[in-house]
């Protein structure tokens, strides 16, 4: 037997356009006392060949996508086990296959000895994101495959994650006093017009979320307006957080209470729907309540999760986030918080026993981009070394 062992260099998560490293070593476990003295010394395992690619799987739910069927493990199964399928087993069909790389060839292998092969492999700029949603759901795995000398082919699949590149770091900078790249000697620059190293890559994505043009809403109903909403900037990395202000002192609406939440909204593309007007599938993240009747300021903050996906689009579906507000306004029934004329003294207000309210609801879009795949990785957890016998 051989142990196959595989080992992401710069862990687990990837920004689309990175390169993927990794390590696989094949080492052949020692034999015990018994085995040693009754075997030939001079035996040894023979691996016929090792390879390795990236794969990105994709999985529908047929009850809300319209898609061509993938082969099943029934269609896969007149197929003799020496073939070489890498999608065997695996739910869904392929959306992305790099090209196969072939790391070693007739490798023989003695009883404690080990092998160290390294693999490396450019990821697609334009990638699909890794995405886990209701509808559509994009796997990615590198794949290593394995063979001994007249045995069956054996799979490792390694899981990954990989974020999408964001559109405005995509723009090659034409203009020079747009540089925001640090002016070091000492970090790698680009190697070809338009192409950026891994640090300007994170620099642009920076600078991407870090402009900040405050914009104000006045929100309002059939009564007049309910609040002044400021908000600083829409587009936000993950595990950043959303902070917004309300302003109550010009209303001409008494709001009772608030709640801001932050949701993901998944819509699958009219052509692929299973349904006619099937609606979007919206899950709600973090929310923010508070209540504010007799209150004149306050303010929103909303941490974005780091294990989420970024906005993205793609063939079949798009993702994209929002800001749900939910406003209890009253017309009547509260008495507001009476000012004393003496500031030695403390006002004193009571609740009414019935308030008369109404409720209203507005949406925000905002736009989610990656953070840095180490911060990522360190939230997600996932484990950087697998392995497989052959």
């Amino acid at each position: 037997m051989i142990e196959v062992i595989c080992e992401l260099v710069d862990g687990p998560v990837f920004l689309a356009g990175q390169t993927l490293r990794c390590t696989i070593t094949l080492r052949c476990p020692e034999l015990d006392r018994q085995a040693a003295a009754t075997s030939n010394s001079d035996v040894c395992e023979n691996l016929a060949w090792v390879s390795a690619q990236v794969q990105c799987f994709c999985q529908v739910n047929d009850h809300k996508v319209r898609h061509r069927a993938a082969a099943t493990d029934a269609d896969l199964a007149a197929v003799s086990s020496t073939a070489y399928l890498p999608d065997r087993g695996e739910r869904g069909r392929i959306v992305l296959a790099t090209k196969p790389t072939i790391l070693v060839c007739d490798l023989r292998l003695r009883p404690g000895q080990a092998h160290r092969l390294h693999y490396s492999q450019k990821l697609p700029a334009d990638a699909m994101p890794t995405y886990l949603g209701q509808a559509v759901r994009y796997v990615y795995k590198v794949t290593v495959g394995a063979q001994r000398v007249n045995s069956s082919i054996r799979l490792l699949r390694v899981p990954v994650r990989l974020l999408p590149l964001d559109p405005a770091v995509t723009v090659h900078r034409s203009d020079a006093e747009d540089d925001i790249t640090p002016s070091n000697p000492f970090l790698p620059t680009a190697a070809e017009p338009g192409e950026t190293s891994d640090e300007q890559t994170l620099q642009l994505l920076q600078h991407s979320v870090a402009r900040r043009a405050p914009a104000y809403f006045n929100i309002t109903n059939q009564h007049g307006r309910v609040v002044r909403f400021c908000m600083f900037k829409t587009a936000f990395k993950l595990g950043e957080d959303v902070v917004a202000t309300l302003d109550f002192s010009e209303s001409d609406v008494r709001c009772v209470q608030y709640s801001v939440t932050l949701e993901s909204v998944e819509t699958v593309h009219e052509q692929h729907q299973q349904k006619e007007q099937q609606k979007p599938v919206t899950r709600a993240y973090n929310k923010c309540h508070e209540v504010c009747l007799n209150l004149e300021q306050t303010h929103v903050m909303l941490p974005v999760p780091l294990h989420v996906t970024p906005s993205f689009r793609s063939e079949l579906v798009e993702l994209s986030w929002r800001l749900h507000f939910e406003f209890v306004t009253t017309t009547g029934g509260a008495v507001p918080l009476a000012t004393p004329t003496d500031p030695a003294h403390h006002a004193t207000w009571e609740a009414p026993d019935t308030l008369p309210i109404e409720t209203m609801v507005w949406d925000l879009p905002v736009r989610l981009c990656p953070t840095s795949p180490g911060h990522v990785a360190q939230a997600l957890h996932m484990a950087v070394t697998h392995a497989v016998s052959v």
